[in-house]
């Protein structure tokens, strides 16, 4: 934006000349000078719409988190049901 402020300031340097020829000059430093600004806003309105993907994604991640440890007390004790236990000496 700071160069964008000082070209603005650059273009209305001293014109010299008829009024009309004047007035295009001006308004060909003005447009030189928004080019920058255009440029930053478009760069800008990119890197929010991939930080609003990344952050969807993100809380998409988080929410199979915390399913997954809800569901893992469940996994673990299905695990110790099905798991062999130590020999019993009545059997031989």
């Amino acid at each position: 934006m700071l160069g964008t402020v000082l070209g603005i300031f650059g273009s209305f340097r001293p014109v010299v000349g008829e009024k009309t020829q004047a007035m295009a000059n001006l308004c060909g430093w003005l447009s030189e000078a928004l080019m920058p600004a255009a440029f930053g806003l478009a760069l800008a309105l990119l890197a929010l719409w991939g930080c609003r993907c990344l952050s969807a994604q993100l809380a998409k991640f988080d929410s199979e988190m915390r399913n997954a440890i809800l569901e893992l007390p469940s996994q673990l004790a299905s695990l110790v049901a099905y798991a062999p236990g130590p020999p019993r000496p009545d059997i031989v």
